[in-house]
């Protein structure tokens, strides 16, 4: 029986798109595939990456080539320069290796004797860590170039801030006929000390479009850290400093600081002189936070602190503006009393469910401490209806197994000789 020829393929890249109707890949392709024709070689699929960068090995055709090579349907490569597959000298032998797994013959244009003598290697080798060095110098000169635009004042790159539009060409920021007024308006409000969830109130009831162009999607959160951002007073970030921008401000400096002012003395008022620190549950209490939710908007209830003297009090809260939407005004629970109500529902269930037998006797039996600690592995949620003060409990699917795991074994009897 005569010997099949074995499948050839050919592969080409270039790093950008052409815009003419002949590219780079059309070249390389065509220089590949005479030299299949001198050999005589059938060429079964042409495989041309264009636009896509050798820094890494996840491209459309080289994925399909490769999974052709890994099917057995590719025994045979063509390449114009061994750069063509890749820069990086780690991804060379990457390739080579899965070549070399799957039987797979490597032609390459430039290098006829490739494979075929160590010194030919050994250059390869070479040539792919000197492309790498170049890669890496030419980062290097675009990082050092960037720094000394940002010395001049001039913006590099990046999102486009809220109140600005960037040109095309020189990417300098000018102000944004529509948003401008908005932001500074925003400033203005929150200098007088308006708090960041009574503006997101007032941006979505006048109907302002935000940076996504919607309107009803302020939320306090992206408010908060557009009035913190320097870029409003005329400077560009530069790492963690701050350096003098080319672009017109928003707002003056004046103003950009007393916004600090009434955001440093907000938090400073809310905590009444106390230091800021996490407020624990009590030993005998049952953390609810990431389970509990408020039964009217089905959003997570999160904890805040009243301080009254030098007693400070827990609640649960409704207060996530997750969406853009307001949080249910009024839904508060003091944590005592919802630790009250979930101990109460949980000790007076008779059971959760048919199938779940068991859960009652086990609850009963644990301590306090054990409660708080296996609460989270029982309960997926509960849903708190605060204007009748009732729970809703959703255990979790896999109760049963949870119960046998944390109930002790029973004690074996002992039988009389």
């Amino acid at each position: 029986m005569p010997q099949l020829e074995p499948d050839t393929a050919i592969y080409a890249r270039q790093s950008r798109t052409s815009r003419t109707s002949y590219s780079s890949c059309d070249a390389q392709v065509r220089i590949c595939w005479h030299l299949a024709s001198e050999l005589s070689y059938k060429v079964r699929d042409v495989y041309s990456d264009e636009g896509e960068s050798s820094e890494s090995l996840d491209r459309p055709q080289l994925t399909r080539l490769l999974a052709a090579i890994d099917a057995g349907e590719v025994r045979r490569l063509i390449v114009y320069s061994i750069d063509r597959l890749t820069r990086r000298l780690f991804h060379l032998q990457e390739l080579l290796e899965r070549f070399n797994r799957n039987d797979v013959e490597l032609l390459v244009v430039t290098d006829p004797r490739f494979g075929g003598a160590a010194a030919s290697r050994l250059m390869t080798n070479i040539v792919a860590a000197a492309s790498e060095f170049e890669i890496e110098m030419t980062r290097e000169r675009l990082s050092d170039a960037r720094a000394a635009l940002k010395r001049q004042g001039k913006r590099v790159a990046g999102r486009v801030p809220f109140g600005y539009r960037a040109d095309s060409v020189s990417k300098t920021l000018t102000r944004h006929p529509e948003q401008s007024p908005i932001a500074e308006q925003l400033f203005e409000l929150a200098s007088q000390g308006i708090k960041p969830s009574e503006l997101a109130d007032h941006a979505n009831s006048s109907q302002w479009r935000n940076h996504q162009n919607e309107t009803g999607r302020w939320t306090p959160r992206w408010i908060t850290k557009l009035l913190t951002n320097r870029v409003y007073i005329g400077e560009i970030s530069n790492g963690v400093s701050f350096l003098p921008s080319q672009h017109p401000p928003i707002v003056s400096s004046t103003v950009f600081d007393a916004v600090q002012q009434q955001l440093a003395n907000r938090i400073a008022r809310g905590s009444s002189g106390w230091k800021r620190e996490l407020i624990k549950p009590s030993n005998d209490e049952l953390e609810l936070l990431g389970i509990l939710y408020c039964g009217q908007c089905d959003r997570p209830m999160s904890t805040s602190v009243s301080i009254r003297g030098h007693i400070r009090y827990r609640y649960y809260r409704c207060r996530s503006h997750a969406g853009g939407r307001p949080p249910c005004r009024g839904v508060n629970i003091a944590a005592f009393e919802a630790d009250r109500l979930v101990k109460t529902v949980l000790s007076e269930l008779e059971e959760p469910e048919s199938n779940h037998s068991g859960f009652t006797m086990f609850w009963r039996g644990l301590t306090d401490q054990q409660r708080k600690e296996t609460l989270g592995e029982l309960i997926e949620r509960i849903s708190l209806s605060y204007s009748t003060k009732e729970l809703t409990i959703q255990f979790k699917v896999e109760l049963d197994s949870i119960i046998t795991q944390r109930s002790p074994p029973e004690p074996i009897e002992k039988q009389g000789r």
